[in-house]
């Protein structure tokens, strides 16, 4: 495997979740991380707009001399993910057909889905779901506040445990027997959703990503890649801030204008 770093972008802090899992699951691999902060929230974005943004991200990534791209959001995962996946000769990965897989093992009972309006709206959880498990009953809700609170550095304080209340009632009646977190910030809330949802299993985007990530790249490298690089196209002193409290560790984001 190539020893160059891997691309890595989302409209703000949310595909950190994704590079902890990349950290973890492919300790050698280096990172250029592209938070695209100036644009964020992506769920209230059309796709036109999206798509502009994605192939800036890319061009820029690409310019960083990258190896592939993860499209760390399941926004643009959901609603451009094809268009710049035929568009570029490096591999570019999502965040959603991956986790396809991972409801195999709860298709007895419906299958909830929170995500973004533009997620939802697109249905393409729904359709993916469906298509390889005929039997699977799929339910989602839209959750369009999380992403800003989570960026506010809030997933902590009451206000976002009254809105996910609100958010999850939308189950109460229709039983769901796991839920798909359908935005990687939403496991930055998930001690609120598990308190909500007690009993039903949460599913991550991360982990079926990253793994999907290595069979395209192949037999891992040998050789450690030490590139770790942040960049924002927003504020980058409260992006390296909500980020260095995320991962653990002191962050320093350089701004892009792309």
């Amino acid at each position: 495997m190539s020893s160059k770093p891997i691309g890595i972008f989302d409209s703000g802090v949310g595909g950190l979740t994704v590079l902890k899992e990349i950290n973890r699951l492919m300790p050698n691999e280096g990172f250029v991380y592209f938070g695209d902060t100036a644009n964020n929230p992506y769920g209230d974005k059309n796709s036109d707009a999206l798509l502009g943004y994605g192939r800036s991200i890319i061009n820029f990534l690409i310019s960083q001399n990258v190896k592939a791209v993860l499209i760390a959001c399941g926004t643009s995962s959901a609603t451009v993910y094809d268009r710049l996946k035929s568009e570029y000769r490096i591999p570019v990965a999502d965040v959603i057909c991956p986790a396809v897989d991972a409801v195999s093992m709860y298709l007895k009972k419906p299958i909830g889905v929170i995500a973004t309006e533009s997620t939802v709206s697109s249905g393409v959880f729904e359709k993916k779901i469906i298509e390889k498990y005929p039997e699977a009953i799929v339910r989602s809700v839209a959750c369009p506040l999380f992403v800003q609170l989570i960026e506010e550095g809030w997933a902590k304080k009451s206000v976002t445990r009254i809105v996910a209340e609100s958010y999850l009632e939308a189950f109460g009646e229709k039983k769901i027997g796991s839920l798909v977190m359908g935005c990687t910030h939403y496991p930055l809330i998930v001690d609120v959703l598990t308190e909500i949802l007690p009993d039903v299993p949460l599913i991550d985007m991360a982990e079926p990503a990253v793994n999907y990530l290595q069979k395209i790249l192949g037999d891992p490298s040998e050789k450690k890649c030490e590139i770790k690089k942040f960049f924002v196209s927003g504020d980058e002193k409260k992006f390296s801030k909500l980020a260095g409290n995320i991962m653990g560790i002191k962050i320093k984001a350089n701004k892009v204008v792309i």
